[in-house]
């Protein structure tokens, strides 16, 4: 003899209903990982005060050289200030003056000076300029430096008689 259970409305509609519950969690949690990593990623990706530094792969690959030319640059014994003017219009470029002396000091004459500098929250936007000389030691240029805070200014020339690199992180106040 068989006996066949019969299942009652009732109970037929609680066990769909939890079916669908537990399902629905499952899947609502799922959802929500997949939302969290969406946020995260975006976030990580889309703000402009997280970058990587460009190449710095290569620069990895070639610090002993980097090293070498930082020594150099040390042996020349040149003294180095760099001066920022006040935002001299309302666009904020401000004058960047820098002095090159030896220990003498007398003024180093180069034909020019490259600069490169970056605000520390913004290290994708590289600033890149050609600083021309005004008078024997003194090189000058203008450059859009809204934002207070520490800039990362580096310097280089290369001359007949070597490299000279220099790196220094200036604090610029807020304007007035």
């Amino acid at each position: 003899m068989s006996t066949t259970g019969t299942v009652n409305h009732n109970q037929r509609s609680m066990e769909i209903r939890s079916r669908i519950l537990w399902v629905g969690m499952i899947v609502g949690l799922l959802s929500l990982q997949i939302l969290c990593c969406l946020i995260g990623v975006l976030a990580a990706t889309g703000t402009p005060s997280l970058a990587v530094i460009p190449n710095y792969h290569q620069q990895a690959m070639h610090w002993d050289e980097a090293k070498a030319a930082v020594a150099a640059s040390a042996a020349l014994n040149w003294q180095t200030r760099i001066e920022v003017s006040e935002p001299i219009d309302i666009y904020g470029n401000r004058r960047i003056q820098v002095r090159l002396s030896r220990e003498d000091a007398s003024p180093v004459e180069i034909s020019g000076l490259r600069l490169l500098m970056f605000h520390h929250t913004r290290v994708q936007d590289v600033i890149e300029m050609r600083l021309q000389a005004e008078s024997a030691g003194l090189y000058s240029g203008v450059a859009v430096m809204r934002q207070e805070g520490l800039w990362d200014i580096r310097l280089q020339s290369e001359e007949h008689n070597g490299h000279y690199l220099h790196t220094e992180i200036l604090q610029i106040p807020a304007t007035r």
